[in-house]
């Protein structure tokens, strides 16, 4: 199975996905000329047209701001109930999901598992081909312990690092903003996503990808180190997402992880989706 980020953050989320002739997306957060020109920059991904489906984690604009479009054009999109509703997609382009169940799309089992946040039905997804697994969990409020378990033996691990608490304490959002995202129905904290990767126990996940960080109350530095603390010593290797910057694929088989060293322009930054 290979996966790669196409944007992560605020501005609009889409990772891209493939096994065994199975290609899907992993949200809508992206307008269609920006999601073509960033799946052009991944070696043997389709134009969107040609997708097998879009997994979507919840209704909000950066996730799933974009999935009526690409329903409009032929993709199966699937999503909670909540989700669908929320979006108005319509119903013969669209899959009802539902929570800590299982689903096939060709090759890939996906598993769709609740997550704390504020959204009508959201949810993360486990991505599954035999022994490989890759867990996708962005927007969620606290590392509620029925959530960590759901991630267990995952491989690969794309975790959101939102914010740093000092810097969201002490920034320029309203005093409303900064209750919703540091809630418990909000986004994970640094300090959170560390306190997530503890609960898993060992191993950890051979690559854990931080994800979502926000531009305003955020770095990356602080985010590696937050979790650098709970890895210590394990044989885990850390990337941090990009909202500009569609990440290099990760290839997950049953051996092990290998992740690519580059893409032809991968360091250029792109324009963010209007």
């Amino acid at each position: 199975m290979k996966l790669s980020i196409l944007a992560s953050g605020s501005g609009g989320n889409s990772l891209y996905v493939e096994a065994e002739g199975t290609r899907l997306l992993v949200d809508a957060g992206l307008a269609h000329r920006e999601l073509c020109r960033r799946l052009a920059r991944v070696p043997g991904a389709p134009a969107p047209e040609s997708l097998d489906g879009v997994l979507v984690t919840h209704e909000h604009t950066d996730h799933g701001g974009h999935a009526q479009a690409l329903a409009a054009r032929g993709l199966r999109v699937y999503a909670t109930g909540g989700t669908i509703e929320a979006l108005e997609l319509p119903a013969d382009c669209t899959v009802r999901i539902k929570s800590q169940k299982s689903f096939t799309i060709g090759a890939i089992q996906v598993t769709a598992v609740a997550l704390p946040h504020d959204a009508v039905e959201p949810v993360g997804f486990v991505l599954a081909v035999g022994q490989a697994r890759v867990g996708v969990l962005t927007d969620c409020g606290h590392p509620a312990p029925d959530v960590v378990a759901a991630y267990a033996g995952c491989s690969v691990m794309v975790l959101e690092t939102n914010h740093d608490p000092g810097m969201l304490s002490y920034g320029n959002y309203p005093p409303s903003l900064k209750r919703r995202i540091g809630g418990r129905r909000g986004h994970l904290s640094n300090e959170e996503a560390a306190e997530f990767l503890r609960a898993m126990g060992r191993p950890l996940p051979r690559v854990i990808v931080l994800a979502h960080l926000s531009q305003m109350n955020n770095r990356a530095a602080l985010a590696r180190a937050a979790v650098g603390r709970v890895i210590g010593r394990q044989p885990t290797r850390v990337l941090v997402a990009s909202q500009s910057r569609v990440m290099a694929p990760i290839t997950v088989h049953e051996r092990g992880v290998d992740i690519a060293t580059g893409l032809p322009g991968d360091q250029l930054p792109l324009p963010l989706p209007a």
